[in-house]
């Protein structure tokens, strides 16, 4: 059982460590912005560039809400499942696991959204990821 304390203590103190590059790279942000800006100018297109991390992070988000629903779609199963049980103990149980890891499914995924809003506001140096069209001229 020390083991494994000792392991998790590892493993969240290394995740601590992984976010240093992105945080140090927020920085960065205008940088990479004016290149893309130049780069759109010399290539002739019109459209105000946009950030290659604000869509990967618009990606993951997307990801993460399509994984949300179906932990929903699974808490209902399970809540079906334990109205259909007409006292059966043994489908009773089993709709009370599948709630329970639907639970903790989406939990997990709210964890994971969060974790990726803020890694993505500070990365990009946004306090805003909603989407939002390109301006035209």
């Amino acid at each position: 059982m020390n083991t494994k304390k000792n392991i998790l203590f590892f493993i969240s103190v290394f995740s601590l460590f992984l976010f240093q590059p992105v945080l140090a790279a927020s920085n960065l942000s205008g940088q990479i912005t004016t290149q893309i800006n130049v780069a759109k100018d010399t290539a002739g297109f019109s459209d105000d560039a946009q950030d290659p991390r604000f869509t990967i992070v618009y990606i993951i988000q997307i990801a993460l809400s399509a994984v949300a629903i179906v932990f929903m779609f699974l808490i209902f199963y399970g809540g079906y499942l334990y109205i259909a049980a007409h006292g059966d103990e043994e489908q009773i149980k089993k709709a009370g696991t599948i709630i329970r890891s639907a639970i903790i499914g989406i939990i997990i995924i709210f964890l994971s959204y969060s974790i990726t809003i803020f890694v993505g506001t500070r990365s990009i140096g946004s306090v805003n990821l909603e989407y939002s069209e390109p301006a035209t001229n």
